[in-house]
């Protein structure tokens, strides 16, 4: 199933669409798909300029080719053993102002998959992807709640500098208009960690970049009682559903590898 845009854009937004829309047909670099949902969010990450939106379609692809390894490659079905682990859940509600919650838990699987934090990053990947498909997403972005609870040393190694710096450049060719991030369960080794990560995060991500501790007080404030997991101050029949998440990325494979096969063209 490919993600549909409901038809409300005005006369202005719709020539833009299109403007968009003609600019990649005639590019001869890009090999990518026009499909609304594509240019929709492109758009809506640029409030509605163009020719930021293009030259921001060409920053993903480049580097999707200079970072092949940081972006989805296989299907979910490919990665179901990553996914029974139960680490990530994109949640069916919106935090108190429209943005799409995706919730992030730690757990330590190196010893198990020898590739593993690839694994989650191409998780990410398609979780993004997905997310990225609902105009609501687009306009309003994404609330992350980052669960350090399974912090281990073998995370830790995992986040050196160079890692840090392409994931920086990650979020930075990721179209999502506002991504807010909540850090909660911490602990002394997430202290450490962050004593190590934080000079090299980008001012972006630090500038909505919330960190709570175990208290959940603030939490529901920035987000909002309602709209939080059970597990994490909110009511207790928001239960974080692990099916739901891999049935709604299953249902996208269409759309999921159509996304994979889009690319810039090296000269």
């Amino acid at each position: 199933m490919i993600p549909t845009i409901p038809h409300e854009y005005n006369e202005e937004e719709l020539k833009k669409i299109a403007q968009l829309r003609s600019l990649l047909e005639t590019c001869k670099e890009l090999d990518v798909g026009t499909e609304d949902v594509l240019l929709t969010k492109f758009l809506e990450g640029s409030d509605w300029d163009v020719e930021v939106a293009y030259k921001k379609i060409h920053s993903y692809y480049d580097f999707k080719n200079k970072h092949p390894e940081w972006v989805a490659k296989r299907l979910p079905r490919d990665l179901k053993p990553i996914m029974d682990l139960k680490t990530k859940f994109l949640l069916p509600f919106p935090d108190k102002n429209g943005r799409t919650i995706y919730v992030h838990r730690l757990v330590d699987a190196f010893d198990k998959f020898p590739n593993y934090f690839y694994d989650l990053v191409e998780f990410d990947d398609m979780i993004f992807e997905v997310a990225l498909a609902m105009p609501s997403t687009q306009k309003n972005g994404v609330t992350v709640i980052l669960d350090m609870k399974g912090l281990t040393k073998s995370f830790i190694k995992s986040m050196n500098p160079k890692t840090i710096k392409i994931a920086n450049k990650k979020n930075d060719v990721l179209p999502f208009k506002e991504t807010h991030f909540h850090v909660v369960n911490t602990s002394f080794m997430m202290s450490t960690a962050l004593s190590l990560v934080m000079p090299f995060l980008g001012k972006k991500i630090k500038d909505k970049m919330y960190f709570h501790g175990n208290n959940l007080h603030k939490l529901r404030e920035h987000i909002g009682y309602e709209n939080l997991p059970a597990e994490y101050g909110g009511p207790e029949e928001n239960i974080l559903d692990y099916d739901k998440i891999y049935e709604n990325l299953c249902q996208h494979e269409p759309y999921l590898e159509r996304l994979q096969q889009y690319k810039k063209i090296c000269k």
